[in-house]
């Protein structure tokens, strides 16, 4: 049986673009995440089960930001070419992981800021998070790429009265929030929404 060549070329250009897509054995060797916005974030791996990844935007004039996240999930260290965060936590992440659905943890950690321009110290903030993992799994799709997904909802409250809360789709694949929405309350502040969405995916080269 002869295959008409749109067909065929359909499903070559089908089977190359899942090549593209991380999986699960080539996550560990990185990979890429775009926005449409132009900002690309480079997942570099990492080691102990810490997820190193890079955010780097269109716009030269602004500095590239380093990320650590525990499992891709939870944030311990931001830096760019002039802050450096780091989040210390009370409790041992690792007892969280598996996640199970449907429960909670409670968690408090520090957050410590240092200018690495002047190299003074901003004064630490104390947190307390509580961190649910949804009873039921989702799916989100990147640029043909289809991902299952556990939905997180974060509620983060800082010692200074700022507020996070935050909903999101983390891959235990690749280990990496692929969708984020996020509701920042400053003190005496009406809240600001961002929403954190990718249009393409791919293996790093």
């Amino acid at each position: 049986m002869r295959v008409p060549l749109a067909i065929l070329f359909s499903i070559l250009a089908a089977s190359a673009a899942t090549a593209q897509c991380p999986t699960r054995e080539s996550a560990a060797k990185g990979f890429i995440l775009k926005r449409d916005d132009g900002v690309v974030t480079e997942v570099v791996g990492g080691h102990g089960g810490i997820v190193q990844s890079i955010e780097r935007f269109e716009k030269p004039m602004r500095p590239q930001i380093g990320y650590s996240h525990y499992r891709g999930l939870i944030a311990l260290v931001s830096e760019s070419s002039s802050t450096r965060r780091q989040v210390l936590f009370d409790q041992d992440l690792s007892a969280i992981f598996p996640l199970k659905s449907g429960t909670t943890h409670n968690l408090s950690h520090s957050m410590a800021s240092k200018s690495l321009v002047n190299g003074t110290d901003e004064p630490t903030k104390t947190a307390k998070m509580r961190l649910t993992i949804g009873d039921t799994t989702s799916e989100v799709e990147i640029g043909g790429c289809r991902y299952v997904t556990i939905p997180i909802n974060k509620f983060i409250r800082y010692s200074d009265g700022m507020t996070l809360r935050l909903e999101e789709q983390w891959s235990a694949d690749i280990e990496f929030v692929l969708a984020r929405h996020i509701v920042t309350t400053l003190a005496g502040k009406e809240p600001t929404m961002f929403a954190l969405t990718y249009v393409s995916i791919s293996v790093r080269p």
